[in-house]
Formats: C-alpha cells, sequence, structure tokens
C-alpha cells in the first residue's frame, strides 16, 4: 500500500506540473502533512494510534482537495480502505466507502480517474490483505509448532532423566541384590569356616580325628563358597559374544545417527566361537569400512553380515554406492589388510556392485586354545627361569 500511495502521489505530481501549479506552496504543504501522518500510521506499533493518523491523513487530504488541489482526492481511497478494514472483515464495505468521496465532489473533473484509482487499490489493497493473512496464519502455525516443540523437548528430556534414573536405580537394585547374595551364601560359608578352624586348633593336640574331620568339613565348605562365587559371578557376566556384537551394534547405531545413513547388522552362526582379540579385528575393519563408504561410494545403505562356519569367521561390509572396477588400497584398506593377515585371515575387496569388504577369519579350535595356552605357560616359565 506503501508503493500504491507512492505512485499515486507521483502522478498527482506529473499532473500538477502539467497543469496551472497554482498554490504551490499550499499544495507542498498539505503534501509534507499527508507523507508525515502515512508515515507516522505505520511507525507506531499501537491500533488506537494508527487509527488516529489514518483519520488525520484522510482529513488532510480531505482539506488539501478543497483548498489546494483537487488532485489529492485520488489517494483518497487507499486510506479509506485501510480505515474502514480496521473495523470490519467485509471487503464489500470498502468501495462503498470508498464511493463517498466522489459524491461530494461532482464537479470535479477528476472523478473518473479517482473511480479507476480506487479500483486499481482495492485490488492492491486485497491482495496485500491475503498475503498478510497468509502471512499471520504460517506465523501462527509456526508459532504453535515452536510451542510444541518445546512441549516435546520437555517431556523427551524427562523421559531421558527418568530413563537415567530408572536404569540407575536397576544398577543399585542388582548390586545390592549381589551384595545381599554374596553376604548370605558366602560371607556365612566363610564366617563358619573361620569358627571352625578356630576349633580346630583348639583340640588339634587333644582329639586328632575330630580335628581331621573338622577340617575335611571346612574344606568342604569352602569349595562350595567358591562355587557359588563362581556361579555368582557367571550369572552377572555377559557372555563374550553378546559383548562383541553388541559393540559392533553401537558403532552402527552411531554412524547412523551422526551421517544419516541406513545401516543393516544380521548374523548367523555361533557367535560364542569368535575370540575377544577377533571381535577386535571385526569392529575396527567395520569401522574403517564405514568410514571408505562415507567418504568415496554416495552409498544410502550399508549392510554389514557375519556368517560363522566351520572353519572360517567372515564379515562382509557390503554398501550401494557406485562402486569401482579398479581399487587402489590407501592406508585404510591396507591396515584392514594387515589386521586379518595378523590374525591368519585375509582381506577380500570387491567394487563391482557396490563396494565390498570381506574379513576371513580362522575358527580357533580347542587345540588351537589349548596350544596357546601352552605357550604362553611355557612363555612364562622362560620369563621366571631368566628373572
Amino acid at each position: 500500500m506503501i508503493g500504491t500511495r507512492f505512485i499515486i502521489l507521483l502522478y498527482c505530481v506529473l499532473r500538477y506540473f502539467r497543469g496551472s501549479m497554482e498554490n504551490t506552496a499550499l499544495v507542498v504543504l498539505f503534501m509534507l502533512l499527508y507523507i508525515s501522518a502515512v508515515t507516522s500510521a505505520y511507525l507506531f506499533r499501537r491500533s488506537s494510534l494508527k487509527t488516529l493518523f489514518r483519520i488525520l491523513a484522510a482529513g488532510v487530504l480531505a482539506a488539501s482537495s478543497v483548498f489546494a488541489s483537487e488532485l489529492f482526492l485520488l489517494l483518497m481511497s487507499a486510506e479509506i480502505y485501510e480505515l474502514v478494514s480496521g473495523f470490519t472483515y467485509d471487503w464489500k464495505a470498502l468501495p462503498v466507502f470508498a464511493a463517498i468521496p466522489a459524491f461530494f465532489n461532482t464537479d470535479s473533473g477528476v472523478i473518473l480517474e479517482y473511480i479507476l484509482i480506487s479500483l486499481l487499490s482495492l485490488v492492491v489493497f486485497l491482495l496485500a490483505k491475503r498475503h498478510f493473512d497468509v502471512v499471520g496464519s504460517l506465523q501462527r502455525a509456526n508459532d504453535e509448532l515452536r510451542d510444541r516443540i518445546d512441549h516435546l523437548s520437555v517431556r523427551l528430556n524427562a523421559g531421558s532423566e527418568y530413563e537415567t534414573q530408572l536404569r540407575y536405580l536397576s544398577q543399585i537394585e542388582e548390586r545390592n541384590s549381589l551384595a545381599q547374595k554374596i553376604h548370605d551364601e558366602v560371607g556365612h560359608t566363610l564366617a563358619g569356616s573361620i569358627i571352625q578352624l578356630e576349633a580346630v586348633g583348639l583340640i588339634m593336640e587333644k582329639d586328632t580325628a575330630r580335628a581331621g574331620e573338622m577340617v575335611r568339613s571346612v574344606t568342604e565348605n569352602l569349595k562350595n563358597g567358591m562355587e557359588s562365587i563362581r556361579s555368582t559371578l557367571r550369572a552377572i557376566k555377559p557372555a563374550p559374544e553378546q559383548l562383541g556384537i553388541n559393540r559392533l551394534r553401537l558403532i552402527l547405531e552411531e554412524f547412523e545417527l551422526n551421517n544419516k545413513l541406513e545401516t543393516d547388522l544380521s548374523y548367523e552362526g555361533r557367535l560364542d566361537v569368535i575370540t575377544h582379540m577377533q571381535w577386535s579385528i571385526l569392529a575396527d575393519n567395520m569401522r574403517e569400512a564405514l568410514t571408505n563408504s562415507l567418504k568415496h561410494s554416495s552409498a544410502t545403505v550399508i549392510k554389514v553380515k557375519i556368517e560363522v562356519m566351520s572353519k572360517l569367521v567372515k564379515m562382509e561390509v557390503r554398501d550401494n554406492g557406485k562402486g569401482e572396477a579398479a581399487v587402489k588400497k590407501g592406508m585404510g584398506l591396507s591396515g584392514m589388510e594387515e589386521r586379518a593377515g595378523a590374525a591368519g585371515g585375509k582381506l577380500i575387496i570387491d567394487g563391482s556392485d557396490g563396494f565390498s569388504v570381506i574379513t576371513l577369519l580362522p575358527v580357533e579350535t580347542d587345540d588351537d586354545r589349548r596350544a596357546a595356552m601352552v605357550q604362553s605357560g611355557g612363555s612364562n616359565a622362560d620369563k621366571s627361569v631368566d628373572s
């Protein structure tokens, strides 16, 4: 509407210069008063002040069209539209009020121009009002969404705190249960064994048979206590395969969260035959393969599959990226190959369909484990002899 007023005012100035140019000082005065009133109406935020200055602007136009130049009448419709729209939402009432000045200037030579400019101003005003209403509704929707997001964030934070407290409480309860179990079973066993050993010390010289019987009883009680400790530790200690596969799952979830890529993990076979060292190699190779796919393949999905066969452990990391026929081994791939080779395994790289990295590791048998333990024991014995 400011632009519409500016165009109409420019038109009035051109018409004035092409005419008789009478009352120039008065015209300039009324023009400055009008511009000041319109500018003030847009500067103030309070609706009452806006309405006051729009009424003042309309009054200046009415006075200037009578005392200075009838061309000021052409600006009246824009003021009427904005003034009336503050009191009614029916746009059909706007042209009715805009037609009022035409009835009071029946002898004026600008009536036809006033009608045309009024229609043009009405179209601009309705378009501007519609745009303003759309922007206002979008702002309100945005504010509602922001409030909803804040509310959900508060609930999410509360849920996270509740989950943290629940996890902490579960740990405390588990520790308390473990402590109570050790106290009830192991503690009583040790306390009874100590009392019996003290009694053995008192009767050893007098009643050797009785002392021997008590020593055997203490020995049996301590064996039972040791077995109770072992069963308790086995109950709370997770299996190695659970630690290994959960570690891989955690790496994939963190990678998917940070890089917005879809990942998938599947496995087949006996995971318990995979050693701790092999799990470490698989995790390092998988992490390196994920980094390579992110940097070079432009993939959207990365799948990791672990298969435990009779003699081999196979892990394949495959993406759906562009692949590469001639693969150049950099430091990452060379490091993966060295890790697999150091454990007696092999690395297979395929870039024909996406990009695939396969890590093959040998399954360690019981004989291999015993040989490793014997070798480790021999090394320790050698070290003790040397020392």
